[in-house]
């Protein structure tokens, strides 16, 4: 489950085709529709990018990455509200799909560290791609 932040990084930063990697590897990648909100408002009202640019960047994302509606997250906002302090409750949709997919966060946002789900960082991803193609995986 992708945190807003991942996204944004995908798209301004080198980390797209890591992404792609993960996906040919069949690592199914997602993201709450609010990360999606998320990720284009910071593109454009944050970092000052062109509509059609940040358009043409979510285009690119939703090719590997599958957008989780809000109803499905619904049933686990209040636990995952209850494990994140403050202003790190904007983040409750990552955290609910966790939940819902049984599946890890991928974030830079260390307040998910203790709220029990499993937590990726793209510098241990990359780590963890790089072991496996040396020990012959494919895609890795």
């Amino acid at each position: 489950m992708l945190d807003a932040n991942i996204m944004i990084s995908a798209c301004i930063g080198e980390s797209f085709p890591l992404l792609v990697r993960l996906s040919e590897a069949g690592v199914e990648l997602m993201a709450a529709v609010h990360q999606w909100a998320e990720t284009r408002d910071v593109l454009v009202s944050k970092l000052g990018n062109p509509a059609d640019w940040a358009d043409a960047q979510i285009a690119r994302l939703i090719e590997v990455v599958r957008p989780i509606h809000p109803i499905v997250l619904e049933r686990y906002r209040e636990r995952a509200l209850s494990r994140l302090p403050g202003r790190a409750a904007r983040d409750w949709p990552v955290l609910a799909g966790t939940y819902a997919a049984g599946a890890a966060a991928w974030s830079h946002d260390k307040h998910l560290w203790g709220t029990g789900a499993p937590l990726w960082f793209t510098r241990t991803l990359r780590r963890e791609m790089q072991l496996l193609a040396a020990e012959g995986f494919p895609h890795a």
